[in-house]
């Protein structure tokens, strides 16, 4: 009786140790990621040539360089705000309702740094496009979805992803087909130059053209729960099984 005893407790806690992994298996979400990445379908940069917060002039975009900068004049340079200005298709895109996650992808590939600066910065703002660029998109700054910040100079170069407030962004994702991007540089703090969407990617994978990349929570097949459920009976059956056998012994 003691060895049947011993033999039933220990079945007893096999079956236990099953039904927990079991169940920690059914409780896993059921989702895949998908991931999107998107290229600009147009892009340009614009620039207020008077720093009077009148955009009016459009910088025709020959060196696949997007460029954003902001001087007052105060330190001899002439005065000058240049933004750039990016518009996705979001055709290939699923529901916004399950954004994950999204960021923004560069390759910087030139600064201007101001005597004194060890890191450079440029903002991100969002908003709905309409898949034409016009001077009032330079001022769409009521959203900001995201940062950039590189090490001033050489050492900055290169690739640079940066998340964006996803919240934001699905939210400017719902009721339009493209999802715009402007960048800004606070006055006086230097300049930063990335890849446009001309820019293709080199083997070295330090230039090319900027990307919004988004990450879709995907539902898997109903078919994944089944066999989940399956593999739960299974282990109480087996297990059962088990005990059964032991207890006879």
């Amino acid at each position: 009786m003691i060895n049947n005893r011993r033999h039933l407790y220990s079945s007893t806690a096999t079956l236990s140790i099953l039904l927990i992994s079991c169940w920690s298996l059914g409780a896993r979400s059921l989702t895949a990621s998908s991931i999107v990445d998107i290229k600009p379908a147009i892009d340009q940069e614009l620039q207020d040539n008077h720093m009077d917060g009148t955009f009016d002039e459009f910088i025709i975009v020959t060196n696949s360089i997007l460029q954003t900068t902001a001087f007052d004049g105060s330190h001899g340079v002439v005065p000058v705000d240049r933004r750039g200005i990016m518009e996705f298709n979001l055709a290939p895109t699923l529901s916004a309702a399950q954004l994950q996650s999204a960021s923004f992808i560069c390759y910087v590939e030139g600064t201007s740094t101001p005597p004194g600066l060890t890191q450079l910065s440029i903002d991100l703002f969002g908003y709905q496009g309409d898949g034409q660029i016009t001077v009032g998109d330079a001022i769409a700054t009521n959203a900001k979805i995201g940062q950039l910040t590189i090490t001033a100079g050489f050492p900055g170069f290169g690739k640079h992803e940066v998340p964006l407030d996803t919240a934001l962004v699905a939210g400017l994702l719902q009721n339009s087909n493209y999802f715009g991007i402007v960048t800004t540089m606070a006055v006086n703090q230097g300049g930063i130059v990335i890849g446009s969407r001309e820019r293709s990617l080199n083997q070295q994978g330090t230039a090319g053209p900027p990307t919004l990349r988004l990450v879709f929570a995907v539902p898997e097949p109903a078919s994944a729960g089944i066999v989940v459920g399956l593999g739960f009976v299974s282990c109480v059956a087996v297990s059962g099984r088990r005990r059964r056998i032991e207890s006879r012994r």
